[in-house]
């Protein structure tokens, strides 16, 4: 009955983890975006200029985020340079 109960946990666990994942790329997502269309009504900086300053803020809230979730779930040092990784391709 003990491995029951440690298996609902860990199914538990594991959506908690990807529902936090979906969280924050619905909310990086959504920054960028509203910071886009305010950077563009406002006239304050070129288009190229303002996409280049999202992505690199973008970026920097995802490998802020997933150092937490990797703190979080324990493995710290396990995923946190391959998602590093992905996302200088990603904006580079």
């Amino acid at each position: 009955m003990q491995m029951c109960t440690d298996s609902r946990r860990d199914v538990k666990w594991c959506l908690l983890q990807c529902l936090c994942a979906i969280g924050v790329v619905v909310g990086v997502v959504c920054y960028r975006m509203s910071v886009l269309a305010a950077l563009h009504l406002h006239d304050t900086l070129s288009l190229d200029n303002a996409t280049f300053l999202v992505s690199v803020t973008a970026s920097v809230i995802n490998v802020v985020s997933i150092f937490i979730l990797n703190f979080v779930s324990g493995m710290y040092y396990t995923a946190v340079v391959f998602h590093f990784c992905v996302i200088v391709l990603f904006v580079g």
